[in-house]
């Protein structure tokens, strides 16, 4: 809900405890101690259910994965990355090592990488309401083109990359789908394979094929155990024939893969693409494929300035899918692009929204691409190096100048379109940074509620919230002694102060432990740590709380609980 009052915004920098008198606090306590409504936790784990996707291992809430790729980080193509002097990125890692050596290749390219994507980078995806990001990845990253595995520090396959990806996301509340976007020998011959040539090497290999195989089943037996992962995008666009659509032959590669993950991996999603149309990929049942999305990618090339027909094409995919509703598999729009018009994304993701779609588009960042990128470099001709002609020092200094903070400009009409997308009435139910319970006793910071209606937030915390809207908190362990004191730390104008907060368990009407009346901090981004008496309470809870009056109650920056005698 709207208020005439600032957004959240950062909190001050003080950010430890700090006690003070529990302050104007009416108490609604019921006669003896709360206990536990259940006692499992939650599971981020997600797993197929028919055409929904699910947390708690397939048996919770539905769960949409919405936001965009990371197009760029780990394989470049020219007409979107810095990149000159050579066709694609297998040929760049062939220059270099010429040039430079294997080592001075790998700190190039570990350069751009460090700089390309960092953690304020998700802070930005997770601040539009994104529950998802699909990390493209080039085998090369991580093998040798021999197929032998590039190792780290321990003597491991060297994927250290894509664990990195998966903690921000967890830390920021997003679910990543990993994206063989170039597989060895290539599976399509394009650009975005790494290694333009024909319809790629793997099809006619039994060598590339098998290094996709061993890729696989190493990547899947690391993160078999990691929710934060959703699942695994076999292969980007494969195509005997590209841009052909997907063949028997390929669904057989498929097969093979799928059997493959599944001798280390039971348990994730497994994502396959009939690349542009439902007709090119057969019901999962022909092969016996269990707990899988199918992903389709959808570009109407050519009518950029076409309202009429990108909504035609996007009414004619739903169509299509609605078509195929008997496959009973979720359905994933991996990438997609509606070019020039404002109003074509709107429409496309209202219907995208409506259907109870997956949705992830092309693409992040970019050179200067315009509606392609949620962020475009604002001097990128400057900025890309020749990798045949250039010094070290030049590449380095040029990949190094792809911060999104020093060199990137927002593409404010897609940032508003997506967060509009993503947020309000759209708001999704995103990954926890935590498995199982949360204790208590525990800070939380309030942005990393389970659900919430009405209320505004960030990665800094919560805002806007009003009378009427609620946020909840899952599977919080109290313990066995129980806790009796609600933390807060908050912020309110000295004009909208004395409004109440509820505190109530496992519902929106559940059983209230307490009702906080808001004191008066001395404005919006002046945040004070307040410690409340609740009713003493035990075990394991969903905890609401829910805004009581008019606009303006609070913004929130953390909440804990706590007992009064130790």
């Amino acid at each position: 809900m709207n208020t005439a009052r600032p957004p959240h915004t950062t909190p001050t920098p003080a950010r430890s405890w700090f006690r003070q008198p529990a302050m104007a606090l009416t108490l609604g306590l019921l006669a003896a101690a709360v206990s536990p409504a259940w006692a499992a936790g939650h599971s981020n784990f997600l797993k197929v259910d028919g055409r929904l996707i699910r947390n708690q291992n397939g048996t919770g809430d539905a769960v949409y994965l919405r936001g965009v790729n990371l197009g760029g980080w780990q394989v470049h193509e020219k007409w979107m990355s810095p990149l000159e002097g050579v066709s694609d990125d297998y040929n760049m890692r062939k220059t270099l090592s010429q040039r430079f050596g294997d080592s001075g290749r790998d700190a190039l390219i570990a350069a751009y990488q460090d700089t390309y994507l960092q953690e304020k980078d998700f802070i930005r995806l997770s601040d539009l309401g994104m529950s998802a990001v699909r990390l493209p990845i080039y085998y090369l990253n991580h093998m040798n083109e021999d197929g032998s595995w590039r190792l780290d520090d321990k003597g491991k396959p060297d994927l250290r990359r894509i664990e990195w990806v998966v903690k921000m996301a967890k830390k920021y509340r997003l679910y990543v789908i990993l994206d063989l976007h170039g597989a060895p020998g290539s599976q399509n011959g394009a650009d975005h394979s790494g290694k333009i040539g024909g319809s790629g090497e793997l099809w006619n290999n039994a060598t590339y094929q098998s290094q996709t195989l061993n890729f696989w089943r190493t990547v899947a037996q690391r993160f078999k155990d990691e929710s934060t992962v959703a699942g695994y995008d076999l292969l980007n666009e494969p195509s005997t024939n590209y841009p052909g659509a997907a063949t028997r032959e390929v669904l057989e590669m498929y097969d093979r893969i799928y059997d493959e993950i599944r001798t280390v991996d039971p348990n994730h999603i497994i994502f396959m693409e009939g690349i542009w149309d439902w007709n090119a990929i057969t019901p999962p049942s022909e092969f016996g494929w269990k707990n899988v999305s199918y992903s389709f990618h959808y570009y109407n090339w050519g009518n950029d300035s076409n309202y009429e027909s990108q909504k035609a094409f996007t009414d004619g995919k739903v169509a299509d899918e609605q078509d195929h509703a008997w496959y009973n598999v979720p359905h994933h729009v991996g990438e997609f692009n509606l070019f020039s018009l404002q109003s074509s994304w709107e429409y496309a993701l209202k219907r995208y929204n409506e259907a109870g779609w997956h949705w992830t588009s092309w693409t992040y960042k970019g050179t200067n691409i315009g509606n392609w990128a949620l962020y475009n470099h604002t001097n990128a001709s400057a900025n890309t190096p020749n990798v045949a002609t250039d010094s070290y020092a030049t590449i380095e200094s040029k990949w190094r100048n792809w911060d999104v903070e020093l060199n990137m400009a927002p593409n404010t009409m897609l940032n508003t379109v997506f967060k509009n997308a993503l947020t309000g009435s759209n708001s999704l139910i995103r990954n926890l940074p935590y498995e199982g319970t949360w204790a208590a006793k525990k800070k939380l910071q309030s942005q990393n509620f389970y659900t919430q209606q009405g209320v505004s937030y960030d990665s800094n915390g919560i805002g806007f919230f009003d009378g009427g809207d609620w946020i909840r908190y899952t599977s919080l362990d109290f313990g066995s002694k129980g806790l009796d004191r609600l933390r807060m730390r908050l912020a309110v104008d000295p004009a909208y102060a004395g409004q109440k907060i509820e505190v109530r368990l496992d519902s929106t009407s559940g059983p209230v432990v307490g009702t906080v009346t808001v004191p008066n901090t001395g404005g919006w981004t002046t945040y004070q740590a307040f410690t409340f008496p609740i009713q003493a309470t035990t075990g394991v809870h969903d905890v609401f709380l829910v805004g009581k009056g008019g606009s303006g109650i609070a913004n929130i920056d953390w909440l804990a609980f706590a007992r009064a005698t130790r």
